[in-house]
């Protein structure tokens, strides 16, 4: 019941869109979130590579994890 009144809010509601689109012609956002989120995201890719050693499962994913949220943040601003 929950899940179909989610999809019914997901396809009728007012969401703002996936993806910004592209207004200037700048390749790096002057928007100081973009720049905070991008240094977390650098700063958490670095502890996982310093502090793991990529041998287990876990740490592989988390990797991949923090991979994936940098590159959606890049395609986001």
């Amino acid at each position: 019941m929950v899940g179909a009144a989610l999809c019914v809010f997901a396809i009728y509601g007012n969401l703002p869109p996936a993806l910004k689109p592209a207004t200037g012609i700048s390749i790096f956002p002057n928007d100081t979130t973009a720049w905070v989120t991008w240094s977390l995201n650098i700063a958490a890719i670095i502890i996982v590579l310093l502090t793991g050693r990529l041998r287990s499962v876990l740490d592989q994913w988390l990797l991949i994890a923090v991979l994936a949220c940098f590159v959606d943040t890049t395609l986001n601003f």
